[in-house]
């Protein structure tokens, strides 16, 4: 284990490192991409015998469903790509239905305004 891990452990606490990857392989996405990934990263960094390579598709894999999809068809090719493209994808989803929301507020002003 490399020196700063050694120290990062040390001071905010190891734990038993089963216990993270358990928490870790059952965490899913609730709240922001954001806090999802402060947290996913918190837990990982008490998993450091697993690589990006080992982190990224679990990461995807623990996204809500509306952004797993377009994130894996991207082909990430780290966590932070991963994340990178998650909020990506929210963002658009975000604006769709902003413009969505729009329309339809939109469209019904102009029936009633017909009246």
């Amino acid at each position: 284990m490399g020196e700063f891990v050694v120290a990062f452990l040390k001071h905010f606490g190891s734990g038993n490192t089963f216990d993270f990857k358990a928490q870790l392989s059952h965490l899913q996405q609730q709240g922001t991409v954001n806090k999802f990934f402060i947290e996913f990263t918190k837990l990982s960094c008490h998993a450091p015998d697993w690589s990006n390579a080992d982190l990224w598709p679990m990461f995807c894999g623990s996204l809500k469903n509306e952004l797993r999809h377009d994130v894996l068809v991207m082909g990430p090719r780290s966590l932070s790509h991963a994340h990178q493209l998650a909020r990506r994808y929210k963002a658009k989803l975000r604006a769709e239905r902003a413009e969505r929301a729009n329309r339809n507020v939109t469209g019904r002003n102009s029936r009633f305004s017909a009246w």
